[in-house]
């Protein structure tokens, strides 16, 4: 399956994973318990949070959490980013 492989396979297919109802409750658990293994190893082999959850972005299985993790990390990075430059925005 070449197709699955492609950037827009992997849209395709996470995207029917999370519409479909029958898939879409155990689609949601597996990745969630994915996220929190890997958040839960790297924070306790003392990796900071940022680099935590950047790092479990990249081994999520469906690209639709995984974008959403990285989303959610450019907009949680933003701030500190800031405030370690001097300039507070929130």
């Amino acid at each position: 399956m070449v197709f699955s492989k492609t950037n827009i396979g992997k849209h395709f297919f996470g995207k029917k994973a999370i519409s479909i109802p029958a898939l879409k409750n155990m689609t949601v658990k597996n990745a969630s318990a994915q996220m929190a293994r890997t958040l839960s190893t790297l924070v306790g082999s003392g990796i900071p949070l940022v680099e935590a959850v950047e790092i479990s972005a990249n081994v999520m299985g469906n690209v639709y959490f995984k974008e959403a993790l990285q989303y959610g990390f450019i907009e949680f990075d933003r701030p500190l980013r800031h405030k370690s430059e001097g300039v507070v925005l929130m």
